[in-house]
């Protein structure tokens, strides 16, 4: 379950972002685009917990995690600390890592998903 507690921070409002974005854009831009959109900024605004997130499940592999218990702590303040390290050791660059490969993926399949459900709610 390493990376449960920021893949929850971030879920919520990812799809609060994605979904309210898309409602005040669709009828403007069309499912395909306010789709496109939404999930591009909602996967900017979360990115960091992203991160953290996925060098968690990544740490769990290693070795040093294996032999370092005090590795295995992970509360809801030890995030906010983890993400405040990790602006202050790495910037902007660092909390944004793989942002555009994560943006090539969440846009075209929140665009698919969204132009699906448009259709499959005017068709029934």
């Amino acid at each position: 379950y390493r990376g449960l507690y920021p893949a929850m921070l971030q879920v919520v409002p990812s799809m609060a972002i994605t979904f309210g974005t898309y409602n005040q854009l669709k009828d403007l831009w069309g499912d395909w685009w306010a789709a496109s959109i939404a999930a591009i900024l909602a996967k900017t605004l979360v990115m960091p917990l992203d991160v953290l997130r996925k060098r968690h499940q990544i740490r769990l592999n290693t070795l040093k995690l294996a032999l370092d218990k005090t590795a295995n702590v992970e509360n809801g303040p030890f995030i906010w600390r983890q993400l405040r390290e990790l602006w202050r050791k790495e910037g902007m660059r660092g909390c944004f890592a793989g942002w555009t490969m994560a943006v090539m993926k969440a846009a075209p399949a929140a665009a698919l998903t969204f132009t699906v459900y448009g259709f499959c709610g005017r068709t029934l």
